[in-house]
């Protein structure tokens, strides 16, 4: 079959030619050989492909032929040889053509250069040459360093996957830290003073600031509010839903609330430990303890929570027994609303 300027040769081609030993397909104009074209061909002995159009032969495409003794892949436009191809468990190979080919000698050439050095096959490399004109048994392979940027891209790309996660995970744990202190910075560039809260009472405008869910806004009307404002008590809350300026970022109003208060008292429940401005009021309290050194924060369980879900802060605060248990009970809650009223009016002084 050769010089039949055959393009295409299908892959059953030779499946009922069992006793073929010599194929020749030189002088066509192939572009590919169909991965399964020798596949019952066992007794083959020489294959000549030479002077075609290929660039490669499929991975393992010989391994149905052990018996090939000569192998021409000659005069074709392949630019490396590699070891899927499979020439190296070709055991009867004694002859392997490879001239007039464009190879390029560098890192993909390596494996075959390095085999042309260990094998007994003639192979006709006195004919052979790299694309670049030199011949391929000058082309050394030591010289080169191919492994070296593989390890090195390898081992940056674990570093930066490793800094990454670390960034990352330090960015989700210390996220509300970060959110304040980006946010008092952008205080200071707007000439906005970070207020000192001094011990004396006649400083604040309010005597505590609530600290609590959206969703548990009824129970602070009802329970907090309506007890606390009003005999014995009469203490002056600040609300964020009466006392919060319109117009004013929630941030700011924030800041103003907790520097304006004697007392934050924060109302801890599921939906507390869900809601972001809930976190960043406990870091602007946590802020204004350590600057004060006195003790801000009053908690009140409303709700059991599983301390697994809290946050550092709020886990220090409970191990410390900083808080005081709702409960449903009559006798409970008289219980409740005096060691609530005892830590309103406390001036206990406490470092964070």
């Amino acid at each position: 079959m050769r010089e039949l300027n055959l393009h295409v040769i299908p892959a059953d081609m030779f499946t009922n030619n069992v006793e073929l030993e010599n194929l020749l397909l030189y002088a066509n104009f192939l572009r590919d050989i169909p991965a399964n074209l020798f596949s019952t061909n066992t007794k083959l002995r020489r294959v000549l492909i030479q002077s075609n159009n290929l660039k490669t032969l499929p991975n393992n495409m010989l391994n149905k032929s052990p018996n090939i003794e000569v192998l021409s892949i000659a005069n074709n436009k392949f630019e490396v040889i590699l070891p899927s191809f499979g020439i190296q468990h070709l055991e009867n190979l004694n002859t392997l053509l490879v001239s007039d080919n464009p190879f390029q000698c560098g890192c993909d050439l390596v494996w075959f250069r390095n085999w042309l050095n260990s094998t007994d096959v003639s192979v006709d490399t006195a004919a052979t040459f790299c694309s670049s004109g030199n011949p391929v048994m000058l082309f050394n392979p030591k010289e080169l360093r191919c492994k070296f940027p593989i390890v090195m891209v390898v081992s940056l790309t674990v570093c930066g996957v490793v800094a990454v996660v670390a960034l990352i995970t330090a960015a989700v744990t210390n996220r509300w830290r970060i959110r304040y202190g980006i946010y008092m910075m952008k205080c200071r560039l707007k000439n906005k003073k970070y207020e000192e809260i001094r011990g004396d009472d006649d400083e604040f405008k309010y005597d505590a600031f609530l600290s609590h869910s959206s969703k548990d806004e009824d129970w602070i009307l009802t329970v907090l509010h309506s007890t606390l404002e009003n005999p014995p008590y009469n203490y002056k809350l600040c609300l964020d839903y009466r006392d919060f300026i319109i117009g004013e970022t929630i941030a700011d109003n924030i800041v103003d609330a907790v520097q304006k208060s004697r007392k934050t008292v924060f109302i801890l429940t599921k939906s507390f430990i869900e809601s972001e401005w809930c976190y960043f009021e406990l870091e602007m309290v946590r802020q204004q303890m350590f600057d004060e050194h006195r003790d801000l924060a009053i908690l009140i369980m409303k709700e059991n929570l599983p301390t697994g879900d809290m946050p550092g802060l709020l886990k220090y605060l409970m191990r410390k027994g900083n808080y005081i248990e709702w409960s449903d009970n009559k006798h409970g809650q008289k219980l409740f609303w005096s060691k609530l009223d005892a830590a309103l009016r406390s001036t206990k002084k406490n470092m964070v």
